[in-house]
């Protein structure tokens, strides 16, 4: 049976033939993606990572080793947007309202609407971008980021709030998945964002994984 560091490690060989950034903005630009054009976040997350989940759990060794057809597959992957990706048989989204967002997650102000009862409450159902759940053999939601930002300072704060939500995610299902995959595109001219994981403390390094159960991906 595989699991969730097997699964990384495979994205880490697969990413070596991801199209690049200006790729990316270019199918975002032309609207030749299905997930439209607004953000290139939304675009990597359809036409790079989702192909390379099918690629990965659709394999002849993954099904074999797992015991699973593609019906049982298709069963188990969630997405967001589903219907319009294929291979994929859900979506992530959360199927009752929740205190908070996963913006909210990371401001330091309360919602305006916590106390203030002349204004309008909206549903809130947290939707990650992506998820695995049974009959797949790990539980993980999924959360994707794209970072485009300018310094290594921006990017330290972008991999801090992203790491928030993802661990948002765990506690807002109840249960429902026992660990977070953070995914953090690197669409920085210098590559600030790789910078910023590499010379993060080694500590904080090791305790992505099994240790907190948020694991994190780079590209």
């Amino acid at each position: 049976m595989t699991d969730l560091g097997h699964f990384i490690g495979y994205l880490q060989k697969d990413s070596q033939s991801w199209q690049s950034h200006a790729e990316l903005v270019s199918l975002m630009k032309s609207g030749g993606s299905s997930a439209g054009s607004r953000s290139v976040e939304e675009v990597f997350t359809r036409e790079v990572l989702a192909p390379s989940f099918r690629r990965y759990f659709y394999g002849e060794e993954f099904q074999q080793l797992n015991k699973l057809n593609q019906d049982q597959v298709k069963q188990g992957l969630g997405i967001e947007g589903y219907k319009n990706c294929e291979g994929f048989g859900f979506t992530p989204a959360r199927k009752i309202d929740h205190i908070l967002t996963k913006n909210e997650i990371v401001s330091s102000e309360p919602p305006a609407w916590w106390f203030d009862s002349t204004l309008k409450v909206l549903g809130n159902r947290p939707c990650p971008d992506f998820a695995f759940r049974n009959p797949l053999p790990f539980r993980c939601v999924g959360e994707v980021k794209y970072f485009t930002g300018k310094s290594i300072s921006a990017a330290q704060k972008f991999l801090y709030d992203a790491i928030r939500q993802a661990i948002f995610y765990i506690g807002a299902f109840g249960g429902e998945y026992s660990s977070a995959l953070l995914i953090i595109a690197d669409g920085s001219n210098c590559g600030h964002m790789s910078s910023a994981v590499e010379n993060a403390n080694q500590a904080l390094k090791n305790r992505f994984g099994q240790e907190s159960s948020v694991y994190l991906f780079v590209p």
